[in-house]
């Protein structure tokens, strides 16, 4: 059965299976060693499945394929869900493979069991996945697979998950057939409702000022919206996660609505004048701001998703559009460029007030030049990752990236520590590009050992440290809180040393004159991953009072 699932994955083209070995698992990686043998799919090493996991994600992030990930039974399984829950939330498809003890042995005490008398994984990841079965006999198994690859891929989007009893995935599986299917899985739907084409157009006819707001699931659509904007005279905001499908440089881009954003944006979405507001490919998070953004008397809003679940979480919208979201502003802008709509057009509008040029650092490292540096020296094909911390808040603010699609932040579970699993992943789906992921001390510390995975792989990966001696975005919001500032103090750690030991080339960078002395070229043709650990101004606030006034009010409700 090992090479029957094999043999499937290998038609949806995926390259790699991430995970680590155990028993029970063993004969799906005997499977995946008779296949890279003969150079097809092959297993990545993780050093902890959370790591795989998010291995798995951040590789179906950038080629759009099925990611999977692995492991063997028990705590294998459960250190897995991290990871999944994580692409649950963001929608991510993932296949998900953990072994079980042999059928015979459940209900019988047998080594981690994952049975109802045991821990009970499949009923564990029901709560984070779209589809979580066991694979109970041979003949089960190209349904299942098909039922769940559907799901991931395109009902739901999101991870899906099978349960594999040793003995079954050890069986030989003669006579099963691929399904005739099988290529469909992968296919994008490009359904729009004629008559949500109708009702936006009659919308947009009677709006005086139109505000887009560009949100994580607009991949690949980005020239596109902003030529509907310059149709229809739209001023265009993003949410952080849709801040990398924005064209920075647009003159009717205002910057960032939601956590980490830009003054210009919030006065451009709040503003009296704005009567029509379209949302599209946000799920409406907390760190959008767009739930409790709350609008005026005399706007309206749509909603436009191809993820059904995000549609429920804008109650308040006036109008829910369901259906691709390339196709249904393609179509908007071929009708827009045949009528008079346009003469609304207005003038340029201000791009993002972010302030830059920042001023060269003086003492520490002062995190917005930093980034504003790194955009600077490195290609501009860079892929930016910002992990769980004052990290995604800085570069939320400040890093304007050249091209569209070419950062990624995750803000609905927030994982700390999932940055370095998911720039591997990235990397390992395309080699051709360096891969920047940004880090605190503190998420370094959390998964830091997966630069090994880096190591091995030779990847182009830069891991950027930004080190302030702590926890920096618990410690500064319990300053803006007015909270206890306890247990946010880290102990001083080489992290350059670490990298080091680990098998990466490193760099200790505490001056501006250290950053600027760095050969960036060399760093990016590096045959190894680089890490630096830059000490950064402890006491610069990352852009984050929206988030301490929302604990601020959940603390006196």
């Amino acid at each position: 059965m090992g090479d029957y699932l094999v043999h499937f994955l290998e038609n949806l083209g995926v390259e790699y299976v991430f995970g680590i070995p155990g028993g029970t698992i063993e004969p799906l990686y005997n499977a995946m060693a008779r296949s890279a043998r003969r150079n097809g799919l092959r297993p990545v090493l993780a050093r902890h499945e959370s790591g795989a996991a998010f291995m798995a994600a951040g590789y179906a992030r950038e080629t759009g394929k099925l990611g999977v990930c692995c492991s063997t039974s028990g705590p294998g399984a459960t250190n897995l869900l991290t990871g999944v829950a994580s692409a649950f939330v963001d929608h991510t498809p993932l296949l998900v493979l953990t072994a079980e003890t042999p059928l015979p042995d459940l209900g019988r005490s047998a080594f981690q069991e994952s049975s109802r008398t045991g821990v009970d994984m499949i009923s564990m990841f029901q709560s984070c996945t779209h589809y979580a079965s066991r694979v109970s006999h041979p003949r089960q198994l190209p349904a299942k697979l098909f039922a769940a690859t559907l799901r991931a891929m395109r009902l739901r989007r999101g991870p899906v998950h099978l349960s594999l009893p040793s003995d079954v995935l050890s069986s030989a599986g003669k006579g099963l057939q691929l399904p005739a299917g099988i290529q469909s899985l992968q296919w994008v739907s490009e359904a729009v409702d004629d008559r949500d084409v109708e009702f936006i157009l009659k919308c947009l006819g009677r709006a005086r000022k139109v505000v887009l707001v560009i949100g994580k699931d607009c991949r690949g659509c980005s020239e596109t919206l902003f030529r509907f904007a310059e149709l229809c005279g739209a001023q265009v905001v993003a949410t952080p996660e849709g801040k990398t499908w924005a064209l920075h440089n647009h003159p009717r881009f205002h910057g960032i609505f939601g956590f980490g954003g830009h003054e210009s944006a919030h006065r451009t979405l709040l503003s009296e004048g704005a009567d029509l507001v379209i949302c599209a490919g946000t799920a409406f998070h907390e760190f959008d701001g767009l739930g409790k953004a709350g609008g005026h008397s005399g706007q309206t809003l749509i909603h436009v998703d191809e993820i059904s679940d995000h549609l429920c979480f804008s109650p308040g919208a006036d109008f829910h559009v369901y259906g691709s979201i390339r196709r249904l502003f393609h179509l908007l802008t071929t009708r827009l460029s045949m009528q008079s709509v346009a003469s609304r057009k207005e003038s340029s509008a201000p791009t993002a007030s972010v302030d830059l040029p920042i001023k060269e650092s003086s003492g520490r490292i002062y995190p917005p030049w930093l980034i504003q540096e790194l955009v600077r020296e490195l290609p501009a094909k860079t892929r930016f990752v910002a992990d769980t911390g004052n990290s995604f808040a800085w570069s939320t603010h400040f890093l304007k990236p050249e091209r569209t699609g070419n950062y990624r932040v995750e803000m609905g579970f927030g994982s700390m520590g999932w940055g370095m699993g998911t720039a591997i992943g990235m990397a390992m789906g395309d080699r051709s590009t360096p891969v920047v992921c940004l880090h605190g001390d503190g998420s370094m510390l959390m998964n830091g050992q997966e630069l090994t995975v880096a190591v091995s792989e030779r990847l182009p990966l830069i891991t950027v440290v930004l080190n302030d001696g702590s926890l920096g975005m618990v410690r500064h919001g319990q300053k803006l809180a007015g909270a206890e500032e306890v247990c946010c103090d880290l102990p001083a750690v080489d992290f350059a040393m670490l990298a080091r030991s680990l098998g990466a080339e490193a760099f200790t960078i505490r001056t501006a004159k250290e950053l600027k002395e760095l050969d960036w070229p060399s760093l990016c043709r590096s045959s190894l991953p680089v890490l630096l650990d830059v000490h950064v101004d402890a006491e610069a606030c990352p852009p984050m009072k929206q988030r301490s006034a929302t604990l601020n009010f959940q603390k006196t409700a």
